[in-house]
């Protein structure tokens, strides 16, 4: 079996007036292409994906499909959060000692702490929890989760 180690990116751009509709785009394209990849990634302008961020979501997808019975009940999460850094500090090499005292961990849309019932435990997993706002800035698949949920009612 030659696996080849490279991979592609395919960018699509739509028109600005679709605003908060972009998110409607990403399934079809997903499943018009379904056979040509392993990995789906959608995510909106402001996220920052790292290779090491796929290359986790790919290891715990992994691991996860080890410990069910049923992989395409679930799918590994990726948490964006942000340090409350001020305004006008951009960290880099020069500036990374300011994030040593930053402990506080603030949500995107909401400027609040992460509150105690944000997550919930995902039952017969220990270590996993769910998200109860499911909206998503980013999101990632398989190919053989993107099958399986294709038909699946109510699954959006």
């Amino acid at each position: 079996n030659n696996i080849d180690p490279s991979f592609t990116v395919k960018i699509v751009l739509k028109n600005p007036r679709v605003k908060l509709h972009l998110v409607d785009f990403h399934r079809t394209l997903f499943y018009e292409h379904i056979s040509e990849y392993d990995l789906f990634i959608y995510t909106e302008d402001d996220i920052r994906i790292r290779p090491t961020t796929v290359a986790t979501y790919w290891e715990e997808t992994q691991k996860l499909a080890s410990l069910v019975s049923d992989p395409s009940d679930y799918n590994v999460g990726i948490v964006r959060y942000e340090y409350n850094y001020p305004p006008d500090v951009v960290i880099n090499d020069k500036t990374r000692h300011a994030t040593r005292d930053v402990t506080r961990v603030y949500w995107e849309h909401n400027g609040k702490p992460i509150l105690f019932k944000a997550t919930e435990q995902v039952p017969k997993l220990p270590g996993y929890v769910h998200m109860k706002n499911h909206h998503m800035g980013m999101f990632m698949a398989t190919q053989q989760l993107l099958l399986a949920w294709k038909d699946r009612p109510n699954c959006r």
